[in-house]
């Protein structure tokens, strides 16, 4: 068995900060989903009221495999820090959205990240 070089609060700090980027997912999905029919009501979008969700998924979907396979090419740590970089620029273009289509689009934009 091969002994790692990384000190036990190395691999503390990755586990906390990796934690933490699947918490601020699962808190920005359980959040839209209770706040997004009073979100839909300001924005008269009834009609787009699925795509909020289904394009965060297939954002989310299209990006696992490939993130994936980059992360075991180059290194996960770059690809970690830049996806919650990108998403929480997604995130503030969700709380910009003046129409449903921003929305849908910055929510695409989350799931990519």
């Amino acid at each position: 068995m091969e002994q790692s070089d990384r000190s036990f609060f190395a691999s503390l700090a990755a586990m906390v900060g990796i934690s933490l980027a699947f918490m601020l997912i699962a808190l920005n999905t359980s959040v839209v989903g209770t706040a997004m029919p009073s979100i839909v009501a300001d924005l008269s979008g009834y009609a787009l009221y699925q795509w909020s969700a289904s394009a965060f998924l297939v954002g989310n979907a299209v990006m696992i495999p490939i993130t994936g396979r980059l992360g075991d090419l180059y290194g996960r740590k770059p690809f970690v820090l830049a996806s919650v970089l990108l998403f929480a620029l997604a995130s503030i273009a969700c709380g910009a959205s003046q129409t449903m289509v921003q929305l849908v689009l910055a929510r695409a934009c989350q799931g990519l990240a």
